[in-house]
């Protein structure tokens, strides 16, 4: 019974019955089917792996070899995956190249033109054997894709992993047999349909034209976006210099005004302390009460101005100077605090001030004043 057939080769390689007369063979280097194989896990572990090859994915693996073919790659066939960890000149040489890949029922095979040295060892059966290397998920170099199932290469070796893969041969085998029935079966159709078969190629090459000229519309309108989006770059790496260069501003800004603030503050600070030593001189103030009036004099101006309109009393009661400092101090901060708590003014901060002030400490400080507290 004919198996069931999925060329990848052109139509003029893959009707050409010479081909395996020219040196070309048919050989089976894969099969679908479950098969144990080593892994490694994330951690590089290893571990038995399940492999499952489906006809889908050899399907696949014929599909991306056409693409190779029309990109003018040819795969190697090496010894025993030499290749792979080639040291040296000997180990890179080729077997052969696998001129292009089939599909018959559940087996792959590849066309391969067998170099002499290659052809000496099947022919003295020190080769028997093929082993392929393939990617699961393979990601074309040219487009990014997620392609599938992709053949890399295979080997000749004698110590295959996937077990009833059909000996190595240069004599005719199976394979090609079938494959040379369906061509000439193909042959006597086209024959027989000529002037179809022109008709469809006609149209073909007026599809391909059709699409070439798409292709350019598209590389044109493709160069137009890429112009717009080159301007759009350029656009945007301004707008960030312009906005780096704006926060170096304001960070400079930004230094200059803290340091403002701080001469500021020092000023405002020279200028406390220069005035209540002035009304310390003038009388207004004692010079115990220097560091409170100056906290005062910092904290809340209109207290400070209230306090010091009238001269203190000029005789000494005993005991007064004491109690000075601390009491007249307690007294600013404690109506300094009613005003920024209750959000009052002068007037009322120093009547509360004066309920909450302690009773034993009101006569000493009524002394301070010439009118007292009231």
């Amino acid at each position: 019974m004919d198996g069931e057939l999925r060329y990848s080769l052109p139509l003029s390689e893959r009707d050409n019955p010479e081909n395996t007369a020219n040196g070309l063979k048919m050989v089976h280097i894969l099969k679908a089917g479950k098969f144990w194989m080593p892994a490694y896990d994330e951690n590089g572990e290893y571990y038995d792996g399940e492999l499952e090859i489906t006809t889908e994915m050899l399907d696949e693996m014929v599909s991306n070899y056409q693409t190779d073919v029309s990109r003018g790659q040819e795969r190697p066939v090496d010894y025993n995956h030499s290749m792979m960890q080639a040291l040296s000149a000997e180990d890179g040489k080729a077997a052969g190249w696998i001129k292009n890949i089939s599909r018959i029922d559940n087996d792959l095979y590849a066309l391969v033109e067998w170099n002499n040295s290659a052809k000496k060892y099947i022919e003295e059966k020190e080769y028997k054997y093929t082993s392929s290397m393939f990617a699961a998920s393979y990601i074309d170099i040219e487009t990014r894709e997620n392609v599938g199932m992709k053949l890399k290469m295979f080997s000749l070796t004698n110590t295959p992993h996937i077990p009833g893969l059909k000996a190595v041969s240069l004599s005719e085998n199976k394979p090609e047999k079938q494959i040379h029935k369906h061509v000439a079966t193909a042959a006597q159709a086209r024959s027989e349909n000529t002037e179809g078969v022109m008709k469809m190629e006609i149209e073909l090459s007026e599809k391909l034209t059709n699409a070439q000229n798409e292709v350019v519309e598209l590389r044109e309108q493709l160069g137009k976006e890429q112009t717009s989006l080159v301007e759009l770059r350029e656009q945007f790496n301004a707008a960030v210099a312009e906005r780096d260069s704006k926060a170096k501003e304001v960070e400079s800004a930004q230094v200059k005004l803290s340091e403002v603030e701080k001469l500021n503050a020092e000023l405002v600070k020279q200028n406390a302390v220069h005035d209540v030593e002035l009304k310390i001189r003038e009388g207004f103030i004692r010079k115990t009460q220097r560091d409170q009036f100056i906290e005062l004099k910092l904290s809340n101006s209109a207290l400070y101005d209230s306090m010091t309109k009238e001269k203190v009393v000029d005789e000494r009661i005993h005991g007064v100077d004491d109690h000075a400092p601390t009491e007249v101090g307690d007294y600013m901060q404690l109506t300094a605090g009613i005003m920024k708590e209750k959000n009052v003014g002068l007037e009322v901060a120093l009547r509360e001030a004066e309920k909450l002030y302690p009773a034993e400490h009101k006569a000493h400080y009524a002394k301070f004043f010439k009118k007292g507290v009231k």
